[in-house]
Formats: C-alpha cells, sequence, structure tokens
C-alpha cells in the first residue's frame, strides 16, 4: 500500500526510544514535561501510523488520535521550555489547555475545523487526501499563537545566555518544521504527500541531535542493551511488514522468480538490517549514555556498574582501584577559562587511556577525576603505574611558554582487593581515603590505602574541624611576613599594596560585594606585587625609561608572584586576581592577553585601584598627577585599559569623598 506508512515508524520509534529512556530517569519537574513533549509526539505519529496502516477500530479513530497529539505538542514544547528557562506562565498553561481541549472537542464530534482524510485509490495505490476548509484557520491559528508565545519567552530568556541559545537552536528548528509541514500538506500540490509525518522524522533526528551533540540535559538514563534489542527488532519489524512486498515484486522482476531464493534473499535482508540498526542504536546509546562526552571516556553511572562486573568476575583474583584528582583545576579554569580546561581533561583523558591501553577500564569518575579499575593488578603494580601517569601529566604542558603557571598536577588513591579491601564500597571509599590524604600532604603525589590506619575517619573529622577556622586570621602573620619582606627591599612597593587594598576594597563595597569576596580582594592587593623581590632593585627604582630587557623583568613580577603564592596553602584562591591585574580590557595587557569579562571581577578592581595609586604617586621616574588627572585618566581608557562599568563607580566614590587618599584614612583602613 502505498500510503508512506514507513515514514511514521522511524519517526514513532524514535521519540519512544526517548519516551523509554527518559521514563528510567531520575524524575523532576523539567524531566515530567519533556515526557509530556515525547507523549504528544508519539501520540501524533503513532496515530499517523496506525491511520496509515488501517489499523482497528477505523481511519477516524486514529485520525482523531493523531490530530490530539498534533495541538498539544505546541503546547507540550510551552510547558517544557517554560520549565527549562524558569517561567512559570501558569496563567498562559491554563488558557492554552482550555483552548486545545476545546479544538479537539469540537473537531472530534463534528470535524467542522479538519475532517479526517479519504483513502483515494490512485491507479494500484491508496493515497491519503485531505479536504480543508477555511476552518482550519482556527486550529492552526491557535497553535501558531502558542508557537510564537513559547518562541517569545525562549527568547527574552537567552538574549544574553549563549549556551542556551545553542542548545535550543535544533528543538526550535525542529518546532518550525513541524509547523510548516502540518500547513503544507493543506496546499493541493502535496495532496497524498505526508509531509507533516515528514517534518516529524526531522524533528526526531534534531532532538536526538540537541540531547546528544548540545547537551540539553546532564542526566544519567539507564538505557539497558535489552531496550537496544527491543528498538532494534521493533523498527526491523514494521519496516519489513510494510515493505515486503514492495521487495517481493522487486526481486521477482529484476533476480529470481523462484520462491526459495527469494525467502532467502528477503531473511538476509533481514538479518542485515537488525544487525546494522543495533550497532547503530548500541553506539548511541554507549556515546550518549554510557561515554562522557567531552574525554570518550565511560562516565560516573557506568563506571559503578562496570565495577561491580568486575568485581563479581575476579573474586579469586586481585582488583585494584586508582582515582586520580587534578589538583587546584577550579583555579585553572579561572586563570585559562573554561576551553582551556576542557582541552586540557581531554589531554590528561588521551595519557590514561595510553597508559592503561587494554589492561584496564578508564573512567571520568567527576568532574576533574578520573579513575582506572584494573583487574589482575596488585598495590604495587598499580602504583607503578598511577606514578607514571602523574609524572606524563605533570610535563604535559612543558612546552607550554607560561609552563611555570600552567603545570597541572594530580592527587591519586590507590586501594586493591582483597588486600586492603573486601567489598565494592570499601574499594571506592578506601581510594577516595588514600586520594584525601595525598591533597593533605602537598598533592602532586600517589599514595596506597593502608589498612593500618584505623583511625583516618576521625582524623578527618578533626581536620574538618579545624578548617572551619578563618582563613584571614590563620594565614595573616603570613601575608604579614611577605609584605615585610618587600618592604625591606622597596618601601614604595610596601606602602603602594596597602594603598591599592584600601582603594578595591572600597570599590568592591560598592559594587555590592560580601565580606568574603572583601576579604579576598584584600588578600589579593597586599599580595599582587609581592614577586617584585625578584626583580632587581636597580630596575625597580630606575629614574629613567626602562630598555626592554628591563621592562620585560618588571612584567615577570606577575608571574613571580604567582611562583610565590602557589606554595601557601590556602591562599592559592587570590591567585585569579594577582595574576590578572595587568590584564587590559581590551586583551592587549600580560600575561595572558586576556580580555572583557574573561578577566576575573577581582583583577579588573585591582587593576584600576593599583592604576590610581601609580598616578597620584611619586616615583623616581615621575611626578604625581592630581586626583582629578588621574580621574580623567581612567575615564579616558574605560573600556580599553579598566573596565567601564567599575570606572564610573569609582570615580563616583573619589568625588563624593568616599575614598580619600591621604595616609591618616588608610592607616585609619588598615
Amino acid at each position: 500500500m502505498g500510503n508512506y506508512a514507513a515514514i511514521p515508524i522511524i519517526a514513532l520509534f524514535c521519540y519512544l526510544f526517548l519516551m523509554i529512556a527518559f521514563m528510567s530517569a531520575k524524575k523532576t519537574r523539567l524531566i515530567n514535561s519533556f515526557l509530556i513533549v515525547l507523549s504528544a509526539l508519539v501520540l501524533w505519529t503513532g496515530g499517523s501510523f496506525c491511520m496509515r496502516m488501517l489499523f482497528f477500530p477505523s481511519i477516524k479513530f486514529w485520525y482523531d488520535v493523531s490530530i490530539l497529539g498534533l495541538t498539544l505538542m505546541p503546547y507540550a514544547f510551552f510547558i517544557f521550555i517554560s520549565e527549562f528557562v524558569g517561567s512559570k506562565e501558569v496563567l498562559f498553561r491554563r488558557i492554552w489547555i482550555l483552548l486545545i481541549a476545546a479544538i479537539n472537542i469540537v473537531n472530534i464530534s463534528t470535524g467542522a475545523l479538519l475532517a479526517h482524510p479519504e483513502l483515494v485509490l490512485t491507479g494500484r495505490e491508496y493515497r491519503f487526501i485531505y479536504n480543508p476548509t477555511w476552518t482550519v484557520v482556527i486550529m492552526f491559528g491557535v497553535c501558531g499563537i502558542i508557537v510564537i508565545h513559547l518562541l517569545y519567552i525562549l527568547i527574552k530568556n537567552s538574549r544574553n545566555n549563549e549556551l542556551l541559545r545553542k542548545q535550543f537552536t535544533p528543538i526550535v528548528i525542529g518546532i518550525l518544521l513541524l509547523f510548516a509541514g502540518n500547513i503544507l500538506i493543506m496546499v493541493p500540490i502535496f495532496n497524498g504527500i505526508p509531509l507533516d509525518i515528514l517534518a516529524g522524522v526531522f524533528n526526531a533526528f534534531l532532538m536526538l541531535y540537541a540531547l546528544y551533540k548540545r547537551r540539553l540535559f546532564k542526566l544519567t538514563l539507564l538505557v539497558s542493551g535489552g531496550i537496544c534489542y527491543f528498538i532494534t527488532i521493533g523498527i526491523a519489524v514494521l519496516i519489513f511488514y510494510n515493505t515486503i512486498p514492495e521487495m517481493q515484486r522487486y526481486i521477482t522482476s529484476r533476480i529470481t522468480s523462484e520462491t526459495e531464493f527469494q525467502v532467502l534473499i528477503i531473511a538476509i535482508s533481514f538479518s542485515l538490517l537488525i544487525l546494522l540498526l543495533y550497532k547503530a542504536i548500541k553506539k548511541f546509546i554507549d556515546t550518549v549514555f554510557i561515554k562522557d562526552e567531552l574525554t570518550g571516556l565511560i562516565n560516573r553511572k557506568y563506571f559503578y556498574e562496570t565495577l561491580q562486573e568486575e568485581y563479581i568476575k575476579h573474586k579469586n583474583n586481585s582488583l585494584a582501584l586508582i582515582i586520580l584528582n587534578i589538583d587546584d583545576f577550579k583555579l585553572y579554569n579561572q586563570l585559562y577559562g573554561y576551553k582551556e580546561g576542557d582541552i586540557a581533561l581531554k589531554n590528561i583523558a588521551h595519557i590514561i587511556k595510553t597508559a592503561v591501553g587494554q589492561k584496564g577500564i578508564v573512567s571520568r569518575y567527576s568532574g576533574k577525576e578520573f579513575a582506572i579499575i584494573l583487574p589482575f593488578y596488585d598495590i604495587l603494580s598499580a602504583k607503578n603505574l598511577a606514578e607514571n601517569i602523574r609524572k606524563q601529566i605533570l610535563n604535559m604542558n612543558k612546552k607550554s611558554k607560561d609552563y611555570p603557571l600552567k603545570a597541572l598536577t594530580v592527587s591519586g588513591g590507590i586501594c586493591a582487593i582483597p588486600h586492603s579491601a573486601n567489598t565494592v564500597k570499601q574499594l571506592v571509599d578506601n581510594a577516595d581515603m588514600a586520594v584525601y590524604h595525598a591533597k593533605r600532604r602537598g598533592k602532586n603525589l600517589i599514595l596506597a590505602y593502608s589498612v593500618e590506619k584505623k583511625d583516618l575517619e576521625n582524623e578527618i573529622n578533626d581536620i574538618v574541624e579545624e578548617k572551619k577556622a578563618d582563613i584571614y586570621s590563620e594565614y595573616a602573620s603570613t601575608i604579614f611576613a611577605l609584605t615585610a619582606a618587600i618592604d625591606a627591599k622597596d618601601h614604595y612597593t610596601f606602602n603602594h599594596s596597602k594603598r591599592v587594598a584600601y582603594y578595591a576594597t572600597r570599590l568592591a563595597y560598592a559594587y555590592g560585594m560580601d565580606e568574603d569576596f572583601v576579604r579576598i580582594i584584600k588578600e589579593a592587593a597586599l599580595l599582587h606585587d609581592i614577586g617584585k623581590i625578584g626583580v632587581p632593585e636597580q630596575i625597580l627604582n630606575k629614574p629613567g625609561k626602562l630598555t626592554d630587557e628591563e621592562y620585560d623583568k618588571i612584567k615577570g613580577h606577575v608571574e613571580n608572584s604567582i611562583g610565590i603564592i602557589r606554595h601557601l596553602p590556602s591562599l592559592d584562591y587570590v591567585i585569579p586576581a594577582v595574576i590578572g591585574h595587568h590584564e587590559r580590557y581590551d586583551g592587549k595587557g600580560y600575561p595572558r592577553g586576556i580580555a572583557g569579562e574573561d578577566i576575573p571581577l577581582s583583577a579588573r578592581m585591582l587593576c584600576i585601584a593599583d592604576a590610581f595609586d601609580a598616578i597620584t604617586t611619586q616615583r623616581t621616574y615621575k611626578q604625581p598627577s592630581t586626583v582629578m588627572e588621574a580621574l580623567e585618566i581612567l575615564e579616558a581608557n574605560a573600556g580599553r585599559q579598566f573596565d567601564p562599568v567599575l570606572v564610573p563607580i569609582f570615580v563616583q566614590l573619589v568625588e563624593n569623598g568616599l575614598i580619600n587618599i591621604d595616609d591618616e584614612s588608610i592607616k585609619m583602613y588598615e
């Protein structure tokens, strides 16, 4: 029957596959709203398929089911997008569902809006022919208004959110295709051609693309191998049910008329189709639901499943687990951005995969953690492998010109069954505990869990209590010692740092930052020039213009500062401000040449405070400028050197007397 029944099969099974996968996920309001979308799509494509297959009870019944799904689709997408962007729209939800209910009640009882199609024999084929009247405008008009409303919500909420725009672009294209396809079937030239269902196929693939490539959801879906088999067999059976007559005619006319050979050819084709479909579906499931998209490693959920399987398989043998945690990775992302962080994660994953090879299973255990399952490995062999990986990661960025700042290290923990654990839970917990102790002992270290450490949990609890002490009071003496050291070498820099701390904290308060941020920016300001300890005094105090070589040494004070601060426990949180205080808003600064809001807010504040003090104080190579001249320079360079939002706030603080430049104000601030 030439009624295009094969077309809705593809869309239907794509939607059914997604529905089965999402029904097994942990339910949230967002997941439930997406299930409503999938339910509407299944009603629409399922009704169309059953209608085209002439299933019981009647064409009209399945047509009404299809129209119900079609009219529910805009509403379902409206709910989903509202939930995704956090817009409740309670009133409009009620209005739209009432209108859709009214449309379906009227159309089911009278067919006044769009009557069911006629089944017409054209030659040797049957076709469904629609005969729309002007009343169809009411149905599509309501659906169109809902589509416009949901697009408005999406555009309004994604205007300043590039990620949201990228995630939803395929979904929006799919919605527009669905709407266009359902309008075009009313055009006489397309009569009998199921452009609406064809648009549904494209929409299914666009939804899969949004889920896979654009990561519309971050969730773990419980998709088993059994579901793969179910989807594969279902699609194959339905395709063959609809195409066997055409295949028989083709084989008879082109290949052979003998029945035995026809059956053999069809059976072989059916088997090949099942194999290809299974491989394609399995690959999709592995990629989306089992593997981590960024690194290609198995994800955390599948890691636990695999570990449990390996434990059962190797109950009578050794099974080792290595957990590697990247040191200070949050700081690395702050310094270089998440794009560079992603590159680092991929490189680390490649190093681990290459080192492990076929000897074990590598997983991305969490955002900055990797886990390695090693069957038949004992503690010693696992530690040797982990040490090899640690050294490779340490040298990973060695060719980079800013390697001292870009060096990455890992802390690792090792545990093995049966040597130091008896269950899977003990194996993971003990390896995690070994990672913790590696961090405590200075990072960049691999430690194996020892069963003799009976009181580790109590020890950790004690440490957690100690950490509740205020960080600044704990390290105030360290900061004072460092500032005193720079004072001994260059008294100007010491006083300059105190003034910058005063200006920057005033700016932070005015910008509405909390006490924690203000404390951090104060500490960063006091330490921002600590690296000048490594710059020769004759360069620091040179009365004339610096040579290029001397200027390069001055610029090196930023890296020197970072090199010192990195070795101070619990003070590395000031690094983003310190490393960025000589960056320019237009990207022409140093040491990294980053621009705009890629420069941390604390660094942009320090930049203004640092420049203001440098302009208004006397140096060996220049006379001080007046406060008004300094403010004019800041305003003239807003958007080029300085943050254009922060400069007016700083200028207003000075003009209103909320920032004073006399020494007494700074002493009172201290």
